[in-house]
Order: structure tokens, then sequence, then C-alpha cells
């Protein structure tokens, strides 16, 4: 008789403990531009533009016609593989798109003569837009510049397959339960 109690308690405990956990998501853009002065690169949805402030715009240091290299991820998995972008003045489409939700954004400045940082953060009140500053203004001529930025958010509504395995196991050993007191 006590058996009898032990399994729906287990099975009850199982559901319970089931509460989908979703999976965070993942994506890394690393940009590499030809910097001389001062641009703020723009990081919104599935678009990346300069917004260029002194100096020569991204790429154009004394005639240069040096392309800015974008390299992504998605938990993990390559997306995009140094995808030149050029000219500097046209938007670039960004695969995968950010989020449209609250995030955590992390940058690892990989090279940079003087300094490269966030400049704004993504929030709902600037519409999820990323800023990075990319500054060369005190040194003289222009140098490469080179950032990856990290952006963690809580993924898609779709359960993590463990949490899924033990709703089943637990719905399943309730149903077993229940037909054996019908019979």
């Amino acid at each position: 008789m006590r058996y009898r109690l032990f399994i729906p308690v287990i099975m009850f405990a199982a559901i319970t403990l089931a509460r989908p956990a979703f999976a965070d998501s993942v994506i890394t853009v690393d940009i590499k531009a030809f910097i001389d002065g001062r641009s703020l690169l723009v990081v919104q949805d599935n678009t990346l533009t300069w917004n260029h402030l002194d100096y020569d715009p991204p790429g154009t240091w004394e005639g240069c016609d040096c392309a800015s290299y974008v390299t992504t991820t998605l938990d993990g998995n390559p997306v995009l593989t140094m995808a030149p972008w050029y000219p500097w003045d046209q938007p670039f489409t960004l695969s995968p798109a950010l989020p449209d939700t609250t995030m955590t954004v992390d940058l690892d400045v990989i090279q940079a003569r003087y300094s490269l940082s966030i400049y704004q953060l993504p929030t709902q009140a600037n519409n999820w837009a990323l800023i990075l500053d990319f500054n060369d203004d005190p040194p003289g001529g222009a140098d490469w510049y080179e950032g990856k930025v990290t952006i963690d958010w809580q993924g898609s509504s779709v359960p993590e397959p463990g949490s899924l395995l033990l709703l089943c196991t637990g719905l399943g050993g309730l149903f077993l339960v229940a037909r054996r007191g019908n019979t």
C-alpha cells in the first residue's frame, strides 16, 4: 500500500520539477576595421552602420580602399566568416540579427591602438541599438582595430530536451498509476 502512494508522489515531483528551462542563446560579432580618427559603429537588428565623427572614414586613410571585416557566430556555430564590408557609408546586413529583448553585452578588445569601447548598451528605450566607439584620435595616421562583441540573452520558448524528457516521464508514470487504479 505504501508503494502505491510512493509512485504518484515521485511522478508529481517529476512533473513539478520539469518546468521548461529555456536555453541561453549567444551571438558573437567580430569587427575588424582600419580606423583613422573616431567612428561609432551602430549595431541594430540585422544592420551595421558607421557614424563617422572625425578625420578619415573607416578604411579610407590616405586613399586606402580597405574593407572592414565581419565574423559572426550563433551558439558557437559560424554564420559569417571575414565577410568584407565596403564601402564604409553603406549599411552592412548582419546575420544573425540581434534580439529585441534584454541581453548581456561584453566587448573583448583584440586590437586597438588607442581605444575601443561600448558607447551605448542596447535597451528597449533605444530600440535595442548597441553602439561601439572606435577612437584613434590622439595618435597620428590610421591603424587596424578589432573587437569581439558577445551578446547573451534568454533564448526562444523551446524547452531544453532534458525538461521535456522529465515532463514526459512524469506524465507517463501518472498515466500508468491511474490506469492500474482503474483495473
